[in-house]
């Protein structure tokens, strides 16, 4: 029978009984319990960064009356956890807001998650033994504790898009009747030849789902705006989303979310409110949409 966790210090037995499990003392701190607790976050870490089956070495409890791992399969578990650390992201950088910034948040690195827990460049071999091995097992929980959020570029959002064009004499703008029409930018406005101009509007449709393993969490939903071409000057006019050009926006917070869950962004109802005047191309596109998925939450990882 699998212990059963609801957190770092507290787990139901094979018996059916509740236990605490102590991670501040060292001497001793080998036991199945604790080995368990570890192989349980590192397998919701796997599936929450790669939404996959996991190594088949940690795909079963640990048996039983084992108080100890050999070296192979502690060999796993500091090699699988080491994989993981670049899939998510410092949650610390900027407080976890990039609203407005130029960059989105940084993965961890190793060295990055080693300095955040006091331990220098020092990463514990896995080979240890003994008391030692308790101290393995202690660096192994407090890099799990900083593996927290994830963020996919598209990973687990998926977007299409309604795109809509009027052509028409300037004099008569705004009045027009939208067409559909395909067109690389997402929309924007421009002069055209002989008086007429064009524009674009869209609005974006993305499902976020959530991975096998963490039946809910909450989202930061991020777009980066950039000029629709070379020729182009900068406008977001008719994107409704308050963008900043080369810039990342928060365009949602969304919490609890669980399975499929669609969004849409953008107002394809409004026209732009100026007309491009005589040789002016002006506009803005989407280059991508950029998740931030929380997995500190209720409902999220039981190990944080």
């Amino acid at each position: 029978m699998a212990l059963t966790f609801t957190d770092w210090g507290h787990y139901t037995d094979d018996s059916g009984r509740s236990c605490t499990l102590n991670w501040t003392a060292t001497t001793g701190l080998i036991g199945r319990p604790h080995l368990e607790a570890l192989r349980q976050a590192i397998v919701e870490r796997y599936r929450a960064a790669q939404g996959s089956s996991v190594p088949s070495a940690l795909a079963s409890p640990l048996p039983a009356g084992m108080q100890r791992l050999y070296t192979p399969l502690r060999s796993v578990f500091q090699s699988t956890l080491t994989g993981l650390i670049p899939s998510f992201i410092n949650h610390n950088d900027s407080g976890g807001d990039w609203d407005g910034d130029a960059t989105r948040g940084p993965h961890w690195t190793e060295a990055g998650v080693l300095a955040d827990i006091g331990a220098g460049t020092v990463r514990l071999a896995q080979t240890l033994h003994g008391e030692d091995l308790a101290v393995w097992a202690l660096q192994q929980r407090l890099i799990i504790n900083r593996l927290l959020w994830t963020a996919p570029w598209l990973g687990l959002i998926h977007q299409s898009n309604t795109l809509q064009r009027i052509a028409m004499p300037v004099a008569n703008w705004p009045t027009a009747t939208w067409q559909t029409t395909s067109n690389q930018y997402i929309a924007g406005a421009r002069y055209l030849a002989g008086g007429t101009s064009a524009a674009w509007r869209t609005s974006a449709v993305l499902d976020i789902g959530s991975y096998a393993g963490a039946p809910t969490h909450d989202c930061d939903l991020y777009a980066h705006g950039e000029k629709a071409g070379t020729a182009y000057e900068w406008s977001d006019q008719a994107s409704g989303l308050s963008l900043i050009e080369n810039c990342y926006v928060r365009v949602g917070s969304y919490t609890g979310l669980s399975g499929a869950y669609p969004i849409t962004l953008g107002h394809i109802e409004d026209v732009p409110p100026d007309a491009p005047v005589s040789a002016q191309y002006r506009g803005f596109r989407i280059a991508g949409f950029y998740g931030v998925m929380k997995w500190d939450v209720s409902g999220g990882f039981t190990f944080k």
